[in-house]
Parts: C-alpha cells; sequence; structure tokens
C-alpha cells in the first residue's frame, strides 16, 4: 500500500510584526500585492489572488499602477501533483489559484524593477539558485535574516495557524531608485542579519 501524499504548504503568510516592518520600509502599505492569499494579514491598496488570467499577477503589470510592490511568492518549482493529492487525501481540493514556479515570480520581480516598480520580496534564501545569480544579484541590497522569520499557513475553515515552517532560511530583497527606501530598508534590517548591497566585480 502505498503512502498517502502529504498534502504540500505553498503559501507561507508573513506574520503581523513582519508586516509592519514591510509597511516601515515602504513608507505605508504596499501599492501592490500580487501574489496574495485570502486568509493573510498584509495589507496593500491592490491585491491580486490569481484567481483567472485578469487577476493573475505574473501576467498583469506591476509598475503601471504601482509605486511600491510586496512579493510573497508561492513556494516550489515543480507544479504537484494534483490529482494525487486530491485522491489521497479525502475532502482536500486543489485550490483555485493559478500556479506558478518560484523562479517566474523572481524574473518578474527583477522586469518590473527595471520599469520603475519598488519592489520588496520575501524569499527563501536559496544562494545555489540560478533566480539568485541570475536576477537577485541586480538587487539594492539584501537583508540575510539571522532566523527564519515564523510563518502562519492557511488552514481550510479556520484561522492562519504558525507551522509547519519553510526548510530554507529567509532573505528580503529590495529592488528600487528610491534612496529613502533604500535607507529605510536598511535601518529595518539592519539589526535582523546581514545585510548585502550587490556591486559588479
Amino acid at each position: 500500500m502505498s503512502k498517502p501524499k502529504k498534502i504540500p504548504e505553498f503559501n507561507y503568510l508573513l506574520p503581523p510584526e513582519e508586516c509592519e516592518r514591510v509597511y516601515e520600509v515602504l513608507g505605508g502599505h504596499p501599492n501592490l500585492d500580487p501574489c496574495g492569499h485570502p486568509d493573510q494579514f498584509l495589507q496593500a491598496d491592490r491585491v491580486l489572488y490569481g484567481m483567472g488570467d485578469e487577476d493573475d499577477g505574473l501576467i498583469l503589470p506591476w509598475h503601471a499602477d504601482a509605486a511600491t510592490v510586496l512579493m510573497n511568492a508561492t513556494h516550489g518549482e515543480r507544479e504537484p501533483d494534483w490529482e494525487g493529492l486530491e485522491q489521497d487525501n479525502p475532502g482536500w481540493v486543489r485550490p483555485d489559484w493559478n500556479w506558478h514556479a518560484f523562479s517566474k515570480w523572481v524574473t518578474k520581480a527583477s522586469v518590473e524593477a527595471q520599469h520603475g516598480a519598488t519592489v520588496l520580496a520575501f524569499m527563501p534564501a536559496a544562494t545555489d539558485r540560478r533566480w539568485f545569480h541570475q536576477y537577485v544579484v541586480e538587487a539594492n541590497s539584501i537583508a540575510l535574516l539571522s532566523q527564519r522569520v515564523k510563518c502562519y499557513v492557511p488552514a481550510v475553515g479556520t484561522t492562519p495557524k504558525q507551522g509547519p515552517q519553510p526548510m530554507n532560511s529567509h532573505m528580503m530583497v529590495l529592488w528600487t531608485t528610491r534612496k529613502d527606501v533604500s535607507e529605510r530598508f536598511f535601518e529595518v534590517y539592519k539589526g535582523r542579519g546581514m545585510i548585502v548591497e550587490p556591486r559588479p566585480l
């Protein structure tokens, strides 16, 4: 008898205290959250949930109507075996949002930043990934957090709860042309880990 497939955790919701740090860096609520979740604590002027093409943050532009963006994308590169999960976990239903590989979100963040958006991203500190060396190194500042953020995860029918947590350590990444945002980023995160400012050799 095969072992039932464990229902994967895709969304890691920022805890309220981490949301407050985001607001401090960006000077208030972000104008756009392109990969939001209905149960999240983060508040933004506009939230996209991925419920179809007209609500998909990977498809729609960020810079056109947003000066500041918070990106907290779903983790993972391989699309899950949805049918297998449904068969092995009675009562569980596939999420109805569009699923995208994490590397695509990082690419999108880089492109939108080049078009003028200020993007602050909560990300796994996976320095061995290709997307890190292609796109994260373009950022203005990276805060390699000394401790993992204690995220919340959605729980069907109840309020979000803490755990299980991502296996990777975490980092906050900032793409911006605004000096005031860069300075606030440094002040907010300097006591939470190592601040790195990439530059070409």
